[in-house]
């Protein structure tokens, strides 16, 4: 179902980039990069766990359309891994658990171009987010249980508010842009579990620096 989803998904996208790239003045490219995961919210943390984030990697490929002088509109599809490392004791021993979640996700961003006198070309952007859940793992490593699981309580889809600056530079008929943004989950990651009258309260947040090359 979660793979069926990413292809129909990916090949939209693939589908309408060529469309939208030739009604005049899109540009379209691709972008990659670090990002730092945690998880947040007053049921993140279990009592005798210790939280610690997690340095993973997000890339995809974006389109931006002009839609003003110095305004534009950048949709994006991203290859997001997401979640967060604990460690508790067993005893005297030390147990590491990573949260794994992998999403593909799709920044919808309204993209503010500041002016200069210069080829640098700063900006700054803001916007929702929808990413839909392809994987989620708990790994366990060390304790009385160790290996790994399937998360099956982890919602399909997920909403964030997505905020940032960055700066391009031109290289001939391309641009290379540097970019930090904050991707601000906006509901809980989790579905109600059996015989839980609300949900815990756990969100995404990732910290993100990605390098991109616009065509």
């Amino acid at each position: 179902m979660k793979k069926g989803l990413f292809l129909l998904l990916a090949a939209t996208a693939l589908l309408w980039t060529p469309v939208w790239a030739f009604t005049g003045g899109a540009t379209y490219g691709l972008k990659g990069g670090l990002s730092i995961a945690s998880l947040s919210g007053n049921d993140a943390e279990e009592e005798g766990d210790t939280n610690s984030s997690r340095i993973v990697g997000t890339f995809g490929g974006f389109l931006e359309y002009p839609i003003g002088p110095t305004l534009s509109f950048q949709a994006e599809l991203l290859y997001a891994m997401k979640g967060v490392k604990a460690t508790w004791d067993e005893g005297d021993e030390e147990v590491k658990g990573t949260t794994k979640l992998t999403y593909l996700e799709i920044p919808l961003l309204l993209k503010a171009n500041i002016p200069m006198d210069s080829s640098v070309k700063p900006h700054i952007f803001a916007g929702p987010g929808i990413a839909f859940n392809l994987s989620a793992k708990h790994e366990t490593e060390g304790g009385s249980h160790p290996g790994t699981v399937d998360l099956e309580d982890v919602k399909g889809i997920d909403v964030g508010a997505v905020m940032g600056a960055g700066v391009g530079f031109p290289m001939g008929s391309k641009t290379i842009s540097f970019e930090a943004r904050y991707d601000l989950g906006l509901m809980n990651i989790y579905d109600k579990g059996e015989g839980q009258t609300e949900e815990l309260e756990i969100k995404n947040r990732v910290f993100s620096i990605l390098v991109g090359i616009g065509f």
